[in-house]
């Protein structure tokens, strides 16, 4: 799973690229449309979409990685029930910003930890 810093990185630089090229075709097909603007007013169009973009993108990123995350802890409930062939009592505990899933088994009195960072 990807952290919170690495999914603003990646968004950052996606974003770098897709400003240059947003410039870069506003140039070309704004005059297609009859649209004249001046190269400043193009930067700052361009910037304007860029930080809808930045915003787009790190929000969907982290959406999926929470979805992701939930779909990893309910397979790995689902394997453990499979296994021991009884209910499993699945919690998660959180401290300082990280979890552990917690899998116990009342037959075998023991336990099987799982840790994850939830960000």
């Amino acid at each position: 799973m990807q952290s919170r810093r690495m999914s603003l990185i990646e968004a950052v630089a996606n974003i770098l690229v897709g400003y240059g090229l947003a410039v870069l075709t506003q140039i070309v097909v704004f005059p297609m449309f009859g649209l004249q603007v001046s190269v400043s007013e193009n930067f700052l169009l361009a910037a304007l979409f860029t930080g809808i973009s930045l915003i787009r993108g790190y929000t969907l990123r982290r959406l999926f990685n929470t979805l992701a995350a939930k779909q990893f802890a309910e397979l790995f409930e689902m394997r453990h029930n499979r296994r021991h062939g009884e209910a499993a009592i699945l919690e998660e505990r959180q401290a300082g910003g990280s979890g552990s899933l917690r899998v116990r088994s009342s037959s075998q009195g023991g336990a099987t930890s799982v840790r994850f960072r939830r960000r």
